[in-house]
């Protein structure tokens, strides 16, 4: 059974701000009333609490209200791009909730088409800083005990069961990344998704070429001949089918890297 989790320090260390390049300020939501700032060092301290900013690449709504429900931001960081982030209500407010809506955002930010191309899947969970009323993210440098209660949620997260009603990590979620309160533009961190390179996707996608192969081959062989057919000459056939299929494999499976590298799925 995991440790009781509370008062978790979150060292801020060394924390890169990252600032967006563009931003859009709609006030009280009318077409009419709507104009681009380009200012990337944009403040809102005259901005008052009815305008609403809209961050590019999916990032999370400034003061974008679930009353009282609790709500929990998820999203993916890649190397020199924003975050793609997905906010989400959890209905039931319990842990049973929020890790379906976690299982919603993975889903929502990473669709069918790229994780079948993608040769990395989700091993983990970290943290990075958001700062909702001046619109920039920042990477933060994680305690040991930090990583070790994320890796505690994770493993809950992956778990074939989880006990209805419990609301040990739904509380933790809310006191320190929602710093108590349903409203995200109070909210101090978001929930990153870790993706790594996944072994059962490189043996899948390496093993079924060649399985494939095979049985082709063995298949071909077994063919029935007929007058004037040479033994030698079909198993040459054979192989040769066979062995074009892995070499497309191979292929294939280098493309995939590479687009799981470069683009970052």
């Amino acid at each position: 059974m995991a440790p009781e989790i509370g008062g978790i320090a979150l060292s801020l260390d060394h924390v890169a701000k990252v600032t967006i390049e563009h931003t859009r300020m709609i006030i009280n939501e009318a077409p009419e009333h709507e104009h681009e700032i380009d200012d990337p060092a944009l403040t809102l301290g005259s901005v008052s609490k009815n305008h609403r900013l809209v961050y590019e690449r999916e990032c999370v709504l400034a003061n974008h209200k679930f009353e009282t429900l609790k709500y929990i931001a998820v999203g993916i960081r890649g190397p020199n791009v924003m975050p793609k982030e997905k906010l989400l209500p959890i209905l039931t407010g319990d842990d049973q909730g929020m890790f379906k809506q976690i299982y919603k955002a993975s889903h929502s930010l990473r669709p069918w088409p790229r994780r079948l191309l993608s040769l990395k899947s989700i091993s983990g969970f970290g943290i990075y800083r958001c700062f909702p009323k001046v619109g920039y993210h920042a990477p933060v440098q994680l305690h040991p005990e930090t990583q070790g209660t994320l890796a505690l949620l994770f493993a809950d997260y992956q778990a074939d069961y989880i006990e209805p009603g419990g609301q040990r990590w739904i509380q933790w979620m809310r006191r320190e990344f929602n710093a108590g309160s349903t409203d995200p533009e109070e909210g101090i961190y978001a929930l990153e998704l870790i993706l790594s390179w996944s072994a059962p996707k490189f043996i899948f996608w390496g093993m079924s070429p060649i399985l494939r192969s095979l049985a082709i081959g063995i298949w071909y062989m077994n063919w029935p001949l007929t007058d004037g057919d040479d033994f030698n000459s079909v198993v040459q056939t054979a192989w040769s089918i066979s062995s074009y299929i892995v070499t497309a494999a191979t292929v294939f499976l280098g493309v995939l890297a590479a687009i799981t590298q470069f683009g970052d799925i």
